[in-house]
């Protein structure tokens, strides 16, 4: 896969030049360009930070010349009200509205005929502005293509979601080889980016193995990895490895357009505004677990009520849970499609939190996982398994 985008011809597309190599993804955008070509909308999902819009970028720039009216950016993060997306798509399309039409309508009508590909950025926050906007011009145009980057699905009509997964983790194991350890996607991309910090970086039998680990801490989260790379130059590979024990992330600042990206934390409280009441209380009380958990104990856990927190029976405890799914929060095993049904008696199902690394990091400012005792039950949530609050 070439590091660079492809040469794009002059004023077919807004695309901004990438400014850091391209790492991996092969068999992701192998995946996407013919999904691309049949789908009408494509709308790629995940946590803040899996790179989403990296990814869309490049599958953008591979498949331009499918398109005679080019391809189309619309950067949608800045935008804080949803009234104001159709006015961000005619500007870069320059459209305008008409005294006899509205906005929404002029784009619908200049967009019937064109054969372009339009890229909707971070839609999660005016994900139904987008949805209605789109509506019309996907019905009435036929060579439109609308590729969009959200922490949930847009549901319009026609819409086909893809999460977007985190990059390759490297396996463990004391017999593998440095140059097999070095070709895996998490430990290039550290690797990359540690020698834009400092260039004499460079992986060594001393010190792949404890960017191995660093990486497989980070679940593989391309954000998470970039600005952790980026303090090589201050501190050595086995010392950061220490200091992700202290969730060091939460405190990293790197070079991001948008305020939200520029720490781990900010991406997580981006995510966390966005949910609803119940769906924050859900994951207030996810976050009382280490790694993982069972349905049947999360059950017990969200049956009684913390201050300030209301109880989830286990009615209403499914939907949530689905709900948190579908906003990128949580994250099923890769072989789960769907929220399972809770069945006494079987086999409980395991989720993990989606995005954190360390459950110390969801915690962090969070009030009903600073009390985890008062969440412990008797039979089914053993102190092991509950997260101890962040270091103050």
């Amino acid at each position: 896969m070439p590091d660079t985008l492809p040469l794009l011809p002059a004023g077919r597309h807004n695309l901004p030049v990438e400014t850091t190599s391209f790492v991996g993804r092969t068999h992701a955008l192998g995946q996407l360009k013919p999904l691309l070509g049949d789908a009408r909308l494509l709308t790629l999902t995940g946590p803040g930070g899996c790179g989403k819009t990296r990814l869309a970028l490049r599958l953008a720039a591979e498949v331009a010349e499918r398109y005679r009216d080019g391809v189309w950016l619309i950067e949608l993060a800045t935008v804080t009200e949803p009234a104001l997306v159709p006015r961000a798509v005619a500007t870069v399309l320059g459209v305008q509205d008409t005294a006899d039409s509205s906005l929404s309508a002029a784009l619908a009508t200049a967009l019937a005929t064109c054969n372009l590909l339009l890229v909707l950025d971070n839609c999660e926050h005016v994900a139904d502005a987008c949805a209605a906007l789109i509506d019309a011009p996907l019905r009435e145009s036929r060579t439109l293509r609308l590729l969009a980057t959200s922490r949930e699905p847009l549901r319009a009509a026609g819409e086909v979601t893809w999460s977007v997964p985190t990059l390759e983790l490297p396996g463990r194991g004391q017999r593998r080889r440095l140059a097999d350890v070095a070709e895996n996607e998490s430990v290039r991309l550290f690797h990359d980016r540690a020698r834009a910090r400092l260039p004499a970086f460079a992986l060594t039998a001393e010190n792949t193995e404890a960017v191995a680990e660093i990486c497989r801490r980070l679940d593989g989260i391309p954000l998470a990895i970039e600005l952790t790379a980026a303090l090589v130059s201050t501190f050595s590979v086995r010392e950061l490895l220490g200091l992700l024990e202290h969730a060091l992330p939460l405190l990293v600042r790197g070079k991001r357009s948008t305020a939200r990206q520029a720490t781990l934390r900010a991406t997580f409280d981006w995510s966390y505004a966005l949910l609803g009441e119940q769906e924050r209380v859900l994951f207030r009380r996810l976050a009382v677990f280490r790694g993982g958990w069972e349905l049947d104990a999360l059950a017990e856990v969200c049956s009684s009520a913390a201050p300030g927190s209301p109880a989830l029976d286990r009615s209403s405890l499914i939907a949530v849970l689905a709900a948190l799914v579908e906003k990128s929060v949580v994250r099923l095993p890769r072989f789960r499609r769907h929220v399972p049904a809770m069945q006494p008696g079987g086999v409980p199902s395991k989720f993990r939190i989606r995005l954190a690394f360390d459950s110390r990091y969801c915690c962090a400012g969070v009030g009903d996982c600073r009390r985890p005792r008062s969440m412990r039950t008797r039979r089914r949530v053993p102190p092991a398994s509950l997260a101890s609050p962040p270091p103050a």
